[in-house]
């Protein structure tokens, strides 16, 4: 058979392209503060779920005291916003895939008393509006698809053959050295990376795929070291 340049490279990039990796649990339950909720865009009510005193999670500034509405066939009556976590109650969340959607669940749990669902949206949906809302923007422009983890996907200029571990320039080392210390509070990345040199302007070439547990991007400090890694790219 014939060697193509095509298949020259292809060859190359499946062979020289770097991996690093961390495994951990992206199915695990985590603990935020009601501040998180909101950042997120939600508020917390106390009210009547079909009747029955319970709390539950609407849109930021989307409802009023005393306003009722109907979600889902389910009948709602707000009486109460409030700015802080119902006494000895945590509020958790995860992730949960439905039909291939990722769903962030929220329930506020108390020791030896019933989990109470407040919140349960479409990941993708609220990560893209938080995104915005904290002006995340290279985290926005990477986003590719959220499930129990998310992948960012990036890539600058004609690809070619990648460079070894040891020939990496300075840019390019600093990159995968924040990607490994954010790894450190997520418990689990996958970051893919091929640098291909500069190009005529002096402009780096790469291409890099990171995935990243969902969860953990709701933390707002994590999600910030991740936005501002990715910006090293544009940094002159």
């Amino acid at each position: 058979m014939l060697i193509t340049r095509q298949w020259q490279i292809k060859e190359l990039q499946i062979i020289k392209t770097l991996v690093f990796e961390k495994f951990g649990d992206v199915e695990k339950h985590v603990e935020f503060k009601i501040k998180d909720l909101q950042r997120w865009g939600f508020d917390l009510m106390f009210g009547l779920k079909d009747g029955k005193e319970t709390f539950f999670a609407v849109e930021s500034k989307a409802k009023k005291i005393n306003e009722e509405f109907e979600y889902e066939g389910v009948k709602y009556k707000i009486k109460e916003v409030l700015d802080k976590l119902p006494k000895n109650k945590k509020l958790i969340c995860y992730i949960e895939i439905r039909d291939g959607i990722a769903y962030l669940i929220g329930d506020l749990v108390e020791e030896n008393e019933e989990d109470i669902r407040i919140l349960e949206v479409p990941a993708g949906e609220v990560l893209l509006t938080y995104f915005k809302k904290q002006k995340l923007n290279y985290l926005i422009e990477a986003i590719r698809n959220v499930g129990l983890v998310t992948e960012f996907i990036k890539h600058k200029g004609e690809q070619g053959k990648p460079y070894a571990y040891h020939e990496l320039p300075p840019k390019a080392r600093e990159f995968l050295k924040e990607a490994k210390k954010i790894a450190k509070e997520t418990d689990f990345y996958r970051l893919s990376f091929a640098y291909f040199g500069e190009n005529k302007d002096k402009k780096p070439r790469y291409w890099f795929s990171w995935l990243v547990p969902t969860i953990s991007l709701f933390d707002l400090g994590i999600a910030k070291k991740i936005d501002q890694n990715i910006a090293l790219w544009d940094v002159k």
